[in-house]
């Protein structure tokens, strides 16, 4: 989440791709739902 975040935090310093970059990280938090507790529960 902390590199999305970043690169949100460029794109509004900057003014360019900030819906385009909202919505990635919107749409990779969604997308981590499934894969986050099935790795903490590989993972010792």
């Amino acid at each position: 989440m902390a590199p999305g975040v970043n690169a949100y935090l460029f794109a509004h310093y900057y003014g360019v791709a900030k819906r385009a970059n909202a919505a990635v990280v919107i749409a990779s938090t969604a997308l981590s739902i499934l894969p986050i507790p099935f790795w903490l529960h590989l993972l010792p």
